[in-house]
């Protein structure tokens, strides 16, 4: 199996805990957020600079990096700089 390295912001791991998870410390919120590794590569692969999870939850990502979490119920057009 093929390893999928990408990077996690402090930011991004604070508004999973935040927004997500509350229950979560530092080190379990960053573990949830590269246990969807895969899929952010795959994203950057095509250029894509949002992965939505099955919880309808969304990374905002920077290439292999997250930088942002968005919950369901939060809207992607508020993310600056994002462009569709």
């Amino acid at each position: 199996m093929t390893e999928h390295h990408i990077s996690v912001t402090r930011h991004a791991v604070n508004r999973w805990m935040q927004r997500i998870n509350p229950r979560a410390d530092y080190e379990t919120a960053d573990r949830e957020i590269r246990a969807h590794a895969r899929a952010v590569c795959a994203a950057a692969d095509f250029g894509c600079q949002v992965v939505k999870l099955a919880s309808g939850d969304r990374l905002i990502c920077d290439g292999r990096s997250v930088v942002t979490v968005l919950a369901r119920c939060q809207g992607i057009y508020c993310v600056p700089g994002f462009v569709l």
